[in-house]
Order: structure tokens, then C-alpha cells, then sequence
């Protein structure tokens, strides 16, 4: 090959060189302004879901404000109306009789007493709630799904006066057990300062470490503060295939509280914890847990539609800030490689 042949070969090697390291480098831009277009929808949809679920918050506290106003005025009115008062003579101890007490006084101090749940109703709720929310969990029904946001898949269905939703995401780096503890041990003013949908939680009675009888005021989307009286509770289930353990940490409606102070909801939801090996977006296998939220909702008269509605108002919000409370609060200072990998799945 003469000297000519082979300086126009190596310049053609160069051309191509070139010609490589700019579709290279065009593909890389078209990745990156893709990746920048997806984060900015995805901050879009999270800012509009947060100011939606802001207003919706600010609107359950205006009705609560209004209700209780009402209140006010109606026994305004009733102390009003109470214009005679019977004086009640003091009685000498040496002329007290065994007269029972009036039915009506009895009544009220009973209603005082601290009620009680038996085991067996409070254990069958456990293991009856566990394998409905697990066949909730491995339905096949057609769902509704959401669009995928910040990890998250949302899927939803009705069924009669009941909706059903769940949801999933993969956190590598914590275990189900772990994640189930978290959940169990929150401080709950802590818990209600990061959901303020959720106004009491009572703890009514305690059977073991990872079960108890718990009153609950919060306002689910779409709905006015409602009450139920739930059993709690962490409890360890068969795993599916894939899986080395699962765990489930739900509440089950289990009575009816006596105030009368909300509405009544009869609740049955809760997560599934699940070990796991999942393959992330760079080819690599990871050991981490399956967060599973899943359960049954009363739908309080609304249609499905009018159900996923106030439901997407509210989701992203929701998981943004149960990531917050349960996974990223967790996270080391140092640690923000494994921060951008939960992120990024």
C-alpha cells in the first residue's frame, strides 16, 4: 500500500472516529434532555398534586370549622333555653338510704369504664385481614392504572359500593421486617404532623409487641373525618415465589367508637413487605424490599370516577411524603448514591 493509500485510510479512520464520537455524543444529549424533560413533569405533576391536596386539606378543615360552629350555636341556644335550675339540697350522711343509683347515672358511669376487646376477636382479625389484603394483592382483576410517579404504579377498581386500591414500589437497602418496625414504632404526632388527613390516633389496648386496638380519626380522599375503632398490627405471611419473607402491617375495623363525635368508616388496608432481588436500570441486582400498599375503601356514595379523581388529587402527595417519614429520614448524610437509586426506579 503506497504512502498516499494509506495516509487517506487513516484519515478515513478518523472521519469515522469523529463521526462515532458525535452520535455518541448526540445520543447522550437526547438521553440527558430526556431525562431532564421526565424530572420536570414528574416535579410538575408532584407541585400541582401538592397544591391540590392542599386545598382539599384546607377544605375539610373549613367544614370542620363550620360544623363546629353549628355546635356551638345549638347549645348556645340549649343554655339559653335552660332558664329554670332545681337547687339540690345537701343531704346528711346519717339520712342517706340504699336507693340505687337512677338508670341514667349508671349509664354514665359505665360509659366511662375503659372497654375491652377479647383475643380471639382481635387475633381472627388479624389473620382474616392478612389473607384478604394478600388476595386483594394477587387479584387479577382488570385495574385502572395510574401513570407511573416517582416509582410509583397506582392501580384501582370498584366492585358494588367498595373500592379497591394498591400500589408498589421497590426500595433496595432495607428489609420488610425493618420497614414493617418503622411503620409500628413512628411516633404518632410525628406520623399526623407528616399526614395531617389523619387528626387522633388513640391506643385503646395493647396485646402483644406487634398488636393492638387503636382509635383512629383521619379523612380519607374525597370524604369529611370519619372514626373507626381498628385492630393494628405486624404480622408475618407466606411469601410468594421470588420472595424470602413478607410481612403485613394493616388496620381492620373491629368496633364502633361510642362518642359519636365523626362519622363511622370500617377500614380494611394496610402495607405488604416483601424481600426481594430486583434488577435496577444500569443491569445491576440488588436485595431490597417490595412496599406494597393495598386495601378496601367504603365509597361513601361516589362513583368511580369521581373516586380516581380525588384519589390522583391526593397519591402523589401521599407516597412523596410516606417515602419522607419511612425511607429517606433513614438514609445516612453520606449516603447519596443510594438516595438517587431509590429515586431513579
Amino acid at each position: 500500500m503506497s504512502a498516499e493509500a494509506i495516509k487517506q485510510h487513516k484519515a478515513q479512520r478518523r472521519r469515522e472516529q469523529v463521526r462515532a464520537a458525535s452520535r455518541r455524543c448526540r445520543d447522550r444529549q437526547r438521553k440527558e434532555t430526556e431525562d431532564l424533560r421526565t424530572k420536570v413533569f414528574q416535579l410538575e405533576e408532584f407541585i400541582a398534586h401538592t397544591r391540590q391536596a392542599h386545598e382539599w386539606e384546607m377544605r375539610q378543615q373549613h367544614d370542620r370549622i363550620q360544623m363546629l360552629q353549628r355546635e356551638n350555636e345549638l347549645l348556645t341556644q340549649q343554655l339559653a333555653a335552660a332558664t329554670v335550675v332545681t337547687d339540690i339540697e345537701p343531704v346528711p350522711l346519717d339520712k342517706l338510704d340504699d336507693t340505687p343509683l337512677p338508670d341514667d347515672l349508671v349509664h354514665c358511669i359505665s360509659d366511662d369504664t375503659p372497654r375491652q376487646w377479647s383475643e380471639e376477636l382481635v387475633y381472627h382479625a388479624v389473620e382474616d385481614t392478612t389473607g384478604q389484603l394478600v388476595t386483594m394483592l394477587e387479584s387479577e382483576v382488570e385495574p385502572v392504572k395510574s401513570p407511573v410517579i416517582f416509582g410509583w404504579q397506582f392501580e384501582f377498581w370498584c366492585q358494588g359500593d367498595k373500592y379497591y386500591g394498591r400500589n408498589r414500589k421497590f426500595f433496595p437497602g432495607v428489609t420488610a421486617l425493618e420497614l414493617g418496625k418503622r411503620m409500628q414504632m413512628v411516633d404518632p404526632q410525628r406520623y399526623m404532623d407528616t399526614f395531617p388527613e389523619v387528626k387522633k390516633m388513640e391506643i385503646l389496648q395493647v396485646f402483644d409487641e406487634n398488636t393492638l386496638v387503636m382509635r383512629l380519626v383521619k379523612a380519607l380522599p374525597g370524604k369529611t373525618f370519619t372514626q373507626a375503632v381498628n385492630a393494628r398490627f405486624l404480622a408475618a405471611a407466606t411469601p410468594p415465589t421470588g420472595s424470602t419473607s413478607r410481612w403485613v402491617y394493616a388496620d381492620r375495623t373491629i368496633d364502633e367508637p361510642t362518642d359519636g363525635e365523626y362519622a363511622l368508616e370500617n377500614e380494611c388496608n394496610g402495607y405488604v413487605f416483601e424481600d426481594t432481588t430486583q434488577e435496577l436500570n444500569d443491569g445491576t441486582r440488588v436485595q431490597g424490599c417490595l412496599v406494597q400498599g393495598v386495601g378496601e375503601f367504603e365509597s361513601g356514595g361516589l362513583g368511580c370516577s369521581e373516586l380516581l379523581e380525588e384519589l390522583a388529587k391526593a397519591f402523589s402527595s401521599v407516597v412523596i411524603r410516606w417515602e419522607s417519614l419511612f425511607i429517606n429520614d433513614f438514609i445516612p448524610d453520606d449516603a447519596d448514591e443510594f438516595a438517587d437509586m431509590v429515586l431513579d426506579l
